[in-house]
């Protein structure tokens, strides 16, 4: 092989690599410029999740996505713009907001011995499929016989229940309609006078709910049919011949908009 070949050959290689190096440089900032790109639309959308218009008016905080109820009113009656009470059992003695709380109060000389409770639902409804969490806080007094709950209308709930004959308070959440349980999570043991978070996730694709006490998993369960729109449900019962004293608050329903 003369030299001027040797020369050529070396000169080809030389032009191979630099090709070579030159398209591995465009690879890598495209790559960089589309890492880029994907990670400036997500600041932006966390950004305008953050920004998201608020209004704030008597203890309500709604964005386009959440629902949050702290009673943060004026002590006195609840907001009838927000809830309404179908039984019509509510009066200003027995459900009222009380430093930042919803009180029930059920005293055995103001009301008939017989069992007796309380229902109020929200006025904002939302598409089943739509749900991602409902969430809130909830008490009893030691008087308490009955209990209180937090759920959605026509779904699942959570309560915290104190029987007749037993010292120890409960917490479950269960499915139930028309006095038939579909099902209910174990009965755990709380304390009275004390708050217990509760929270119900949304699968919109399974339908699985998940149940949870103070942010830990206690039960799972696919409803066997769900309601189309959905209305969060609270409220509180005394048992026979008994007193109540329950509190709800912080409650928050997150949904897709």
């Amino acid at each position: 092989m003369t030299q001027e070949t040797q020369k050529s050959n070396n000169v080809l290689i030389v032009v191979a690599i630099i090709g070579v190096i030159g398209t591995i440089a465009t690879a890598a900032i495209a790559a960089f410029a589309s890492y880029n790109t994907t990670k400036m639309a997500q600041d932006i959308e966390l950004t305008r999740i953050a920004l998201a218009s608020t209004q704030q008016q008597g203890g309500i905080t709604q964005a386009s996505n959440v629902f949050t109820q702290n009673f943060d009113g004026a002590d006195g009656s609840f907001d009838t713009n927000v809830w309404v009470c179908p039984s019509g059992s509510c009066n200003a003695q027995n459900v009222f907001q009380q430093n930042g709380t919803l009180v029930f109060k059920f005293n055995t000389l103001e009301i008939s011995p017989e069992t007796w409770g309380v229902f109020m639902k929200s006025e904002a409804t939302w598409k089943m499929g739509n749900l991602i969490s409902l969430e809130g806080k909830l008490q009893i007094g030691t008087k308490t016989k009955g209990g209180t709950w937090l759920g959605l209308d026509n779904s699942s709930k959570c309560s915290i229940r104190a029987k007749p004959d037993v010292d120890i308070p409960i917490i479950y959440c269960d499915l139930s309609s028309g006095g038939t349980t579909e099902y209910s999570t174990p009965d755990l043991q709380v304390e009275f006078d004390k708050w217990y978070l509760i929270r119900i996730d949304y699968d919109p694709i399974t339908q699985e709910q998940k149940y949870y006490l103070d942010n830990n998993l206690i039960g799972r369960h696919t409803p066997k049919s769900s309601p189309d729109l959905a209305s969060v449900s609270l409220g509180a019962w005394r048992e026979q011949n008994q007193s109540v004293d329950a509190y709800i608050d912080n409650v928050v329903v997150r949904s897709r908009p």
